[in-house]
């Protein structure tokens, strides 16, 4: 049995959907879309949290949040 080759992805590709994810994108549809595992999805989220300079998620989260509530006023 031939084992399969794993599809590299570019760190470009990785950010768009990791910038997508954080805009509130569902990582099931992205998931779909892309045909990549929710697992891998997440794994690229938190690789790129780690990273010097990352911001975590929620904080992301709440801050479009904040800029959303600005706009709304």
């Amino acid at each position: 049995m031939e084992k399969k080759e794993r599809k590299r992805y570019s760190a470009g590709f990785k950010e768009q959907v990791i910038r997508r994810m954080q805009e509130g994108e569902r990582v099931k549809a992205l998931s779909h879309e892309f045909l990549i595992a929710p697992s891998v999805l997440f794994t690229w989220r938190q690789q790129a949290e780690e990273r010097p300079g990352g911001q975590k998620y929620e904080k992301v989260r709440r801050q479009r949040a904040g800029e959303v509530q600005a706009l709304e006023v």
